[in-house]
């Protein structure tokens, strides 16, 4: 695994997920195994979201609400396994859902 520190923020593959406890960053294997379906709306939320796009914006370019999009946030988080919005990124990525 390649791993480095950068001012402050580690960065590694996308197969390895780093995860922060009381006792430091460990880091977690991603299971990329079995099949995993995006919707086309979450799959345009998630493009946003890789392109640095605030929620707002996301909600404006795609004309829902700014709740809708943390909802499709949510559905996104739970299907990937994930808490953020990077993670989420990564593992789509890792996944082949985003190219």
């Amino acid at each position: 695994m390649t791993c480095t520190l950068t001012r402050g923020n580690i960065h590694s593959t996308p197969f390895l997920i780093p995860v922060g406890t009381e006792n430091g960053i460990y880091f977690l294997p991603l299971d990329l195994s079995g099949p995993l379906e995006l919707t086309k709306r979450e799959r345009e939320v998630l493009t946003g979201v890789a392109q640095g796009e605030r929620s707002k914006e996301i909600a404006l370019r795609l004309g829902i609400t700014e709740r809708t999009v943390r909802a499709y946030l949510t559905n996104i988080y739970t299907k990937l396994n994930v808490d953020s919005r990077s993670s989420a990124v990564a593992v789509a990525v890792a996944r082949g859902l985003l190219s």
